[in-house]
């Protein structure tokens, strides 16, 4: 059925080449919704249909020689969050209507960045689907090509078009504002009792020092290891040489150097006024940001690691909030048909067996007998004698 309907899709999709008088096409990318209908069980259809596609791959490899279809299971994330430019988004939209949508306006993606100043994105938000773009626009390139090109705000440069990629950022609260409010200055109390009680401050130490410390205070070792890891990433700042500076990037509080004794090891200090500065501006920055228990907004990738990136990461290594960061959606999988007409043979047959699922069928059914007569037919001899021919690989 599967194959059934990767010819179906093929046939489909250049009919309307042909109708368009384009160019016949071999690669095509598929939806993985569009094979639902064949899984009984909705649940990781995505994981069937990989392994599905990639048995076809191999046994019509083994049975013809060559490749007829080629299967690239990794997903392609083909549909896009942009924002496009006012005054010129009409034409755009005239021009590719088809493959745009709009999904947020400039009023909906306000968000607040300091108690008195509220922050808009310069354009309305839409999706755009690449996958369709490239298939009937811009076959001429390969589709990382596309991509490429679209992140780098090349792909339509020639119409002097802003369209500009945009990401979306999820932030849910798994408990009350108060609560989870609660919980953040609890948090933030343990690390400063770490920082204070190891003599982190202005005193370099090493990372073993550091997770030592932090192991300490936190029950969960697997926690420690994450916060550690959290910090060390997001919230600190290094220098390439060994002497002492007092140099910090902003919204950071560790300063990293090299090791006197073994230019090797990194060794890291706590600045205490640059600590209860970052405290401070995290738990401001919580009360702007959340009015109620969900955040979601799209944000200009100028903005991939900002506040709200770093507050996201830390946050929910404590297990107070979930976070999703969105570049694209609907995932499609890319599939290139060697030999449409032996495929269709192939269908047209109805008695195609796959090898590969025989031989495994074959060995499944084998081994459920040899463990039945292991343990109904044997004798306790018998069974000793079976056992030493299995590991001699005697059997």
């Amino acid at each position: 059925m599967v194959l059934e309907k990767i010819n179906q899709i093929y046939t489909i999709k250049n009919n309307y080449r042909k109708k368009n008088s384009l160019k016949q096409q071999q690669n095509f990318l598929v939806s993985i919704e569009d094979f639902s209908y064949i899984f009984s069980d909705a649940a990781n259809i995505d994981n069937k249909l990989k392994n599905i596609l990639l048995l076809l791959e191999k046994d019509l490899l083994k049975k013809y020689k060559f490749n007829v279809i080629i299967a690239r299971p990794k997903q392609l994330f083909t549909t896009a969050f942009v924002s496009i430019e006012n005054g010129k988004e009409t034409n755009f939209i005239r021009e590719y209507w088809r493959y745009v949508g709009q999904t947020s306006t400039i009023e909906n993606n306000k968000r607040t960045d300091t108690r008195w100043l509220t922050v808009r994105d310069v354009w309305n938000i839409y999706k755009l689907n690449l996958w369709k773009l490239w298939e009937e626009k811009f076959l001429d390139k390969s589709f990382p090509t596309l991509k490429k090109e679209f992140y780098e705000n090349t792909l339509f440069e020639w119409y002097e078009w802003n369209v500009i990629p945009r990401y979306k950022l999820s932030i849910e609260l798994n408990d009350e504002l108060i609560s989870i409010k609660e919980k953040i200055y609890t948090y933030f109390s343990k690390i400063e009792t770490i920082f204070s009680n190891g003599n982190f401050y202005w005193r370099y130490s090493t990372e073993k020092e550091l997770e030592k410390a932090i192991n300490s205070e936190f029950e969960d070792q697997n926690l420690a290891f994450r916060i550690k890891e959290v910090l060390l990433k997001f919230y600190c700042s290094k220098n390439d040489f060994w002497w002492d500076s007092s140099w910090l990037k902003f919204d950071t509080f560790i300063q990293e150097r090299k090791s006197k004794k073994d230019w090797f090891t990194k060794e890291y200090r706590v600045i205490d006024l640059s600590f209860w500065k970052v405290k401070n501006a995290f738990i401001k920055k919580f009360d702007e940001i959340f009015t109620d228990k969900v955040f979601k907004k799209y944000l200009s990738y100028a903005d991939k690691w900002d506040k709200y990136i770093k507050m996201a990461n830390l946050i929910e290594l404590l297990s107070l909030w979930t976070y999703e960061m969105e570049w694209w959606e609907y995932p499609q999988i890319f599939i290139r048909i060697n030999d449409p007409y032996k495929l269709n043979k192939i269908i047209e047959s109805w008695i195609y067996s796959n090898s590969l699922v025989s031989d495994i069928e074959r060995r499944y059914k084998r081994s459920n007998q040899l463990i039945d007569k292991f343990f109904t037919q044997m004798e306790n001899d018998e069974r000793w004698e079976f056992i030493e021919n299995y590991f001699l690989w005697n059997i």
